[in-house]
This record gives structure tokens, C-alpha cells and sequence, in this order.
């Protein structure tokens, strides 16, 4: 075979396995070009909310109260998410492992690009007895780095237990949660934890001190 032969051989057999790749399945991404004005009829600094003026880009007036209800975004951000996932079966009987690396890419402006951790997270589920029905199983989550998505309630807007009900909080806020899954309902109950700067009794000092939250709730199938 010829060095060409050789080449072209090598080239082919990358090809095909760049095709067998499915790396967009676990790539979100939203790019935004957005041309605004919400006030017509006024200028800037002639109204209560502020009209810039017609241009390229959304602010904060561009979304109202209701809009994108079950989401922490306005919908006009360019941002992506890259999660890398795994899921496998255990070496003990009914117990399947999966874990979940999830990044975020937000940019907010031309020198500011947020990158953090967006619900990472590793999960180990215990299928019970076959007796109790399908689904019943027995699961543990756990989130390293950030567990602002274990929340309570169906709808982001007025959910709670997010990584803010911890005032003044600027680190780490992982979590755990322990849940029951039943053909007819569900219950869970959940930890998390962070360290937030305190001042010691009545004193100036100030120390690290880990603060605690508990979430729990259930649900039935009606």
C-alpha cells in the first residue's frame, strides 16, 4: 500500500468514527441577536422604566413578569450547556449508577463570560422488590458542587430552596437527596450545606461557619 493509500485509508476510518460520535446530544446552545425598542413614543430618562432607544440587545424591560414562568432566563441570553453523561449498571444486582457533568457558558457582555456548574450531579438507584410495581426504586443523588436545582415546587418563578436561601453565600452549595419512588406516588427528603463568613458572639471576628438547610416533600398520583 502506498504512503497516498496509507493516508487516505486512516482519513476514512476517522471519518467514521467522527460519524458515530453524537456529541450534540449533550450540547444546548443559544446564540441571540435581538433588535428592541420598548418604548416608541419616549426617550431615555422621559419614563418611569427606561427606554434607550431602539438597538441591537435586550434588557431587562424586554421581559415581563410572566415571561418564561418555569425558567431562570429571560430568553434572550447567548449561553450554551455542555453536559458530559454516563449511566451504568452496577457490579450489585438491581443497583444502576449514572453521573452527570454539567457546565454553563454565559455571555453577558464582549469581556464578561460566566462559566459554572449547572446541576453536576451522581445518582444511585435501587430497584425494589417487582411485588411493589414498576418504577419502585430507592434513589440517592448527590450534587458536588452546586444543588440549586434540588428546589421545591413545579414552577421556577415561586420555587424555594435554591442555593440563595443562603444569605450572604458566595461558595460551594452542594446537596444530597434521598428519595422513595412508588407506582403511586413519591417522597424525598434532602440536605444541603454551605460555609458563609459569621461574626463570633458579640465580638468583631468573623470565621467560616458551615450553615445547614433540609428540604423534604411527597406526592401521590391521583
Amino acid at each position: 500500500m502506498t504512503g497516498t493509500s496509507k493516508t487516505l485509508g486512516m482519513f476514512l476510518g476517522v471519518m467514521l468514527l467522527a460519524a458515530t460520535a453524537q456529541a450534540g446530544d449533550f450540547l444546548d446552545t443559544r446564540l441571540t441577536f435581538t433588535l428592541s425598542e420598548n418604548n416608541f413614543f419616549a426617550g431615555p430618562g422621559e419614563t418611569p422604566t427606561n427606554s434607550p432607544g431602539f438597538g441591537i440587545g435586550a434588557d431587562r424591560s424586554n421581559t415581563l413578569f410572566f415571561d418564561n414562568y418555569d425558567t431562570r432566563y429571560s430568553g434572550f441570553e447567548t449561553l450554551s450547556h455542555l453536559a458530559l453523561y454516563k449511566k451504568l449498571p452496577s457490579f450489585f444486582p438491581r443497583l444502576t449508577t449514572e453521573a452527570s457533568l454539567v457546565v454553563r457558558f454565559l455571555i453577558n457582555d464582549e469581556s464578561d463570560t460566566a462559566i459554572s456548574d449547572d446541576g453536576s450531579y451522581i445518582r444511585l438507584s435501587y430497584d425494589l422488590a417487582p411485588e411493589l410495581g414498576e418504577g419502585a426504586n430507592l434513589e440517592l443523588v448527590l450534587f458536588p458542587v452546586s444543588g440549586d436545582r434540588f428546589r421545591l415546587g413545579y414552577s421556577y418563578k415561586i420555587s424555594w430552596g435554591g442555593s440563595g436561601v443562603f444569605p450572604l453565600n458566595s461558595g460551594l452549595v452542594p446537596g444530597a437527596k434521598l428519595q422513595l419512588n412508588l407506582p403511586w406516588g413519591y417522597a424525598f427528603a434532602g440536605l444541603k450545606t454551605t460555609q458563609i463568613q459569621e461574626y463570633l458572639g458579640d465580638t468583631a471576628q468573623t470565621e467560616m461557619v458551615t450553615n445547614y438547610g433540609t428540604l423534604a416533600g411527597f406526592g401521590v398520583d391521583v
